[in-house]
């Protein structure tokens, strides 16, 4: 058994490919490499398809998960710790591990102070980030040159980034070439295709790592300045979610209450309820007041949803406040809506 190690190019990789082509039975190599070398892989594939082991073969699955922590962790999870694991871990080892480090000190601690308590899992791996973020840090980040790291830093700001976007936000900062190389030296970043294109998304942990380190460089008032560019760069492309949650993440509940207010019919229409209403819940109620459309955007899912008493209350609201602004078509909209919603089905109406 032969174990190679390959560095990202070397003369070695024509040779070893002819070698490989021709490798007799008795003799057997495995390749250990950061990321894919420039091998022909396709023909690895088809004669055994089990021959290559990828990033994504070594992440744990749900159940794998369950049973590391039942039977080497003596500790088990709930359905929704599992939940809460899979999407902040993605079943990466390393951070697995370092939760249970953490979980046994905790126990230990617990034990020595004559505790008999079982440690809340979700608590752990919250507290674990500051050990996950030291090794991000130190294995990770440090290894990049300044120009990647502060690509990675802006980048974090974004839930879901397309080459297109990067290249315009971000244009001296090289996206076309850097986060393709990112993705296959496995630097927490995936990357999934559609038939509009390339969408590349952050590891979560590795994204709050980032986000942190960011809030440190520049300060609140910085990150808060690149949330807003963001914003007007996907209102300007009328991508009005992503718009909307950049406002909220700049804390300009002002500009974010006015967006629902001129979208949110549309987004109804679109059958996107769920995501109207997290964005209106997430704005203050001040700002809400001031944008009484949102409001009755607002009051029109809770009627959708069957959730009648929460909107004849928002809806008398905002019918209040169209009037005080004399928004009249705003109005005579709020007060139709209200009525329709006096006439919920007749299951509902022992609750009136």
């Amino acid at each position: 058994m032969i174990i190679i190690i390959l560095a990202l190019t070397t003369p070695v990789h024509a040779v070893l490919d002819r070698l490989l082509a021709y490798l007799p039975d008795v003799l057997h190599f495995i390749v250990v490499s950061r990321e894919m070398p420039p091998l022909s892989l396709a023909r690895l594939r088809a004669q055994a398809p089990h021959s290559i082991i990828e990033r994504a073969d070594l992440l744990f699955t749900d159940d794998e998960t369950q049973l590391l922590f039942r039977k080497i962790f003596d500790l088990e999870l709930t359905a929704e710790q599992l939940a809460e694991y899979r999407a902040r871990t993605h079943g990466w080892i390393t951070a697995l591990q370092l939760v249970r480090q953490l979980a046994q000190r905790a126990s230990v601690g617990a034990d020595s102070n004559g505790l008999d308590q079982i440690p809340d899992m979700v608590d752990i791996l919250r507290q674990s980030e500051r050990d996950i973020f030291d090794y991000f840090a130190e294995e990770v980040f440090a290894a990049e040159d300044e120009k990647t790291q502060q690509l990675l830093l802006h980048i974090s700001l974004l839930e879901r980034l397309e080459l297109e976007d990067c290249a315009t936000l971000y244009r001296d900062m090289s996206c076309a070439r850097v986060l393709p190389s990112l993705v296959r030296r496995n630097v927490f970043i995936t990357v999934a295709s559609d038939g509009r294109g390339e969408e590349y998304r952050l590891h979560p942990l590795f994204q709050s790592f980032l986000r942190r380190r960011l809030r440190t460089e520049i300060g609140r008032a910085g990150v808060a300045a690149e949330h807003l560019r963001c914003a007007k760069y996907f209102a300007e492309r009328q991508l009005w979610e992503p718009a909307a949650h950049h406002y909220l993440a700049a804390e300009d509940f002002d500009q974010a209450a006015k967006l629902i207010a001129d979208r949110g019919g549309k987004w109804i229409a679109s059958g996107a309820l769920g995501s109207l209403a997290s964005l209106a819940d997430a704005v203050p109620m001040m700002a809400m007041d001031n944008h009484p459309r949102a409001l009755a955007h607002r009051a029109e899912v809770a009627r959708l949803r069957g959730e009648y008493d929460e909107a004849k209350a928002l809806f008398r609201r905002s019918v209040s406040l169209l009037q005080i602004q004399e928004d009249a078509e705003g109005e005579a909209e709020a007060l139709h809506s209200l009525r329709r919603n006096r006439q919920r089905p007749a299951r509902f109406s022992a609750r009136i």
